[in-house]
């Protein structure tokens, strides 16, 4: 429900701008017929001319009713804030379609032509690059019409509540609005405490909102595969292995890409994991999100029954990130385990963040696994490339 409904008529120049500033202030929301007009002639590709902005208004309320575009300003949504300014009401029917409503007050503003004039020539608007002479003519043209779906500034302003000649400084027109508030018992709306963001894992539901939304992607996707609070993600035919037989120690200052070995297997194949063994595999679908959320890679329970870890300590997705993500497989049973290209492997829980990150993963920040669509092995050399002697830290960019 409304606490107060502001209507603004008047002259061109006269302030009006000026008014709706210090409203915003006092927390009532903006609205503009000129803006709404403004918008529709942009995307009929006319010119913001006045002339056109008088034309549209008469057009749209000569076909539908004189109250149309207050009533569509009302569909967009500006019934849901409590305090509301409207301004550049120029029409009867506009007027009274708001007096209907609760807590309606009509301010109409006027000045003198010449301190008009000079204003809107300083402010060098499009609709406003005109001569005096010009500027006068128009002018008189809107003030009166016996058409109720035309403008009638004239009569528009003669119906107001409260009518201001704003001829001095801002000063004295800022004195004269609280007079008016205060006259009408306005009061500031208390400002609501945000609801603190309760941060949890997405659940079914929202995972395919998310989706349909853009703000994180699976590919491909199956329904069958959407858990509970998770998508179940399968085993690709890549994996990378360590030549330990030609290797004597991983240093993790040097790159490892010499002394590991892709093996890449069939559908029909299977790829053994031996005891205490370790490989490296990646996921066959490509899951990304946003820069307002993260996905955490976790293992299947059934698998992990069987002694297969699918993630040493790296599961994390983050934000800005799209990629196919890698494994680091390791097997704590005591037997081989075969594993099966397109076998479920693994799952993925999807998580909001409190606000959008301000630097989002990817190339910019040293990222080195960004949209990653096969194995890559470790970037970690990569952070040995600058000391620092005052921390006695290695830490040039923000690399993984």
């Amino acid at each position: 429900m409304f606490n107060m409904i502001i209507g603004l008529t008047g002259t061109l120049g006269a302030g009006k701008g000026t008014v709706v500033e210090f409203l915003k202030k006092k927390g009532f929301k903006h609205y503009s017929v000129r803006e709404y007009l403004n918008k529709i002639l942009i995307k009929e590709q006319k010119k913001l001319t006045r002339e056109n902005l008088v034309n549209l208004a008469n057009k749209l309320r000569t076909e539908n009713s004189p109250s149309y575009i207050v009533e569509k300003l009302f569909e967009q949504g500006f019934k849901k804030n409590k305090n509301i300014v409207i301004e550049s009401l120029r029409n009867l029917g506009e007027i009274e379609a708001l007096r209907r409503k609760k807590n309606f007050k009509l301010i109409s503003i006027d000045a003198n032509p010449r301190i008009r004039y000079t204003r809107i020539k300083k402010r060098n608007s499009t609709t406003d690059k005109i001569p005096y002479e010009k500027f006068l003519e128009q002018e008189l043209k809107e003030l009166n019409s016996n058409n109720s779906n035309e403008q009638n500034l004239f009569a528009s302003m003669q119906i107001a509540d409260y009518k201001i000649r704003n001829n001095n400084s801002k000063k004295e027109l800022e004195k004269t609005l609280n007079k008016i508030l205060k006259n009408i018992k306005y009061k500031k709306p208390k400002e609501r405490k945000e609801k603190k963001f309760s941060a949890g894992i997405l659940s079914d539901i929202q995972i395919k909102e998310k989706r349909k939304e853009g703000k994180l992607s699976i590919t491909p996707f199956d329904i069958n595969c959407l858990q509970p609070a998770s998508y179940d993600l399968h085993l690709d035919n890549q994996f990378k292995i360590f030549k330990q037989h030609e290797a004597e120690i991983i240093d993790t200052k040097k790159p490892v890409k010499e002394i590991m070995k892709d093996v890449t297997i069939n559908s029909e194949e299977s790829f053994i994991l031996h005891p205490g063994s370790f490989a490296l595999a990646l996921i066959k679908e490509t899951t990304g999100v946003d820069n307002k959320h993260v996905g955490r890679l976790e293992g299947k329970s059934s698998l992990a029954r069987l002694g297969l870890i699918i993630h040493t300590t790296a599961g994390f997705l983050d934000p800005g990130n799209s990629l196919q993500l890698t494994l680091e497989l390791f097997n704590a049973s005591p037997l081989p385990i075969k594993l099966y290209p397109g076998m479920k492997i693994a799952q993925i829980a999807f998580e909001e963040l409190q606000q959008e990150c301000e630097k989002p993963y990817g190339k910019n920040h040293g990222s080195s696994y960004y949209k990653a669509n096969k194995i890559q092995e470790s970037q970690m050399y990569k952070n040995f490339k600058k000391f620092n002697k005052k921390t006695g830290l290695y830490n040039p960019k923000n690399s993984n």
